[in-house]
């Protein structure tokens, strides 16, 4: 029997039972008993005091850490927790949710607290492409449960010509909650654009204190300057960055989470609003002026919008003055089935032109109060298996 004191670290997918002693994990204290589970591609440090601990299903998951690393990320997150509407900025892999989840389980201890992420590259608390609100119980871990209070659709995988939907959906969700909220970001920290996006979310959320990992002295004097508020710096951690590659496996896997028993469901046209759509937003042409128009390019759809005249046909044309669009433009999209202020996940597979249905791929079957389209695509015959 080892009895383990100090800092280690511990690697996904795997659990942990404390079998004597306590093990704190991430701000939370697990008495005799008590059990976490670290999600697959996750690595959670853990400090142990005279404890013995069950790791399942390989003991050697479980390492030693670095205590200088642990005690930099403990100061941190408790000056997190006592700040008003955090946040927590810094490029892709860099420990933001690690440190988030710290910070809110410090604080959650203490009074209502909600944990809030704009990472809509790899959002876990609901899917990719949204934005999303949430609480757990202690303690919360990186890729865990959390019970969602709400969600909003911007529908990109990175904010980069979103900047207004990224923003909206930010302060939308911060109206949702009542008390104190921490808030991880994407990795979008380009100088000074991605950085000049987190400036304007640090005023817009009312934060008092913002973390900055991995990022150097202008963009702290950046954030001083304009809005006013105190930082943090940290050094970015010692972890290996996940590739491209690995980045949409991972993304894939979020997706596909929340399309368990996924349906096909057809929407009609005539009866739902559909919103970013490049289509559904004028009056349609009938098909004498449609053929006057498109001439032989054999079309299936057309539009007048203040925009101009959109039209769909069955292959590649370009005519001046007339945005066009070929059949199977939607296919693989990803779209929010939106119902009282809430958005459900759903990706786009085919539309019918002449009975103006469109079916999408979800396993939200409920009410819908709008349709809203994004730009993101994903390879949907993959999820259709």
């Amino acid at each position: 029997m080892n009895i383990l004191n100090g800092v280690y670290l511990v690697r996904g997918p795997s659990s942990i039972r404390v079998e004597r002693g306590t093990v704190e994990v991430l701000g939370a204290a697990i008495g005799e008993g008590g059990r976490i589970v670290v999600p697959s591609g996750r690595s959670i440090p853990v400090y142990c005091e005279d404890a013995v601990v069950e790791v399942t299903p390989q003991p050697s998951a479980m390492e030693k850490g670095d205590p200088e690393t642990y005690k930099r990320m403990s100061e941190t997150a408790s000056l997190l927790a006592e700040s008003r509407n955090p946040v927590i900025i810094g490029p892709s892999d860099s420990g933001k949710s690690t440190l988030a989840v710290w910070a809110y389980n410090i604080a959650a201890g203490r009074r209502n607290s909600w944990i809030m992420t704009l990472d809509i590259g790899q959002n876990e608390l609901y899917a990719p492409g949204f934005a999303a609100l949430g609480k757990a119980g202690l303690p919360a871990v990186p890729g865990g449960s959390f019970d969602l209070e709400g969600t909003c659709f911007i529908g990109s995988f990175t904010p980069r010509g979103n900047e207004a939907k990224y923003l909206y959906c930010a302060h939308k969700l911060k109206k949702m909650t009542g008390d104190w909220m921490i808030v991880d970001t994407d990795g979008w920290v380009s100088y000074w654009e991605g950085i000049s996006l987190k400036t304007a979310l640090a005023s817009i959320l009312d934060s008092s204190f913002v973390a900055l990992i991995g990022l150097d002295k202008r963009a702290e004097k950046l954030f001083r300057d304009t809005v006013g508020v105190d930082t943090v710096t940290l050094e970015r951690p010692p972890i290996r960055a996940k590739d491209r590659a690995e980045r949409r496996t991972h993304r894939d896997r979020l997706i596909a989470r929340q399309l368990v028993d996924a349906k096909k469901r057809p929407i009609r046209l005539k009866e739902t609003s559909i919103y970013w759509a490049p289509l559904f937003k004028g009056e349609p042409l009938d098909m004498s002026t449609l053929q006057n128009v498109a001439g032989a390019s054999k079309p299936l759809y057309g539009e007048k919008s203040p925009e101009g005249i959109t039209i769909v046909s069955r292959r590649s044309i370009r005519m001046q003055g007339i945005n066009t669009l070929r059949e199977g433009w939607e296919r693989g999209l990803i779209a929010s089935l939106t119902h009282k202020n809430r958005g459900h996940l759903a990706i786009l597979e085919k539309i019918s032109y002449t009975s103006m249905t469109m079916s999408v791929l979800t396993s939200y079957q409920g009410p819908i109060d709008y349709v809203e389209v994004g730009v993101a695509r994903v390879d949907l015959d993959s999820y259709m298996l």
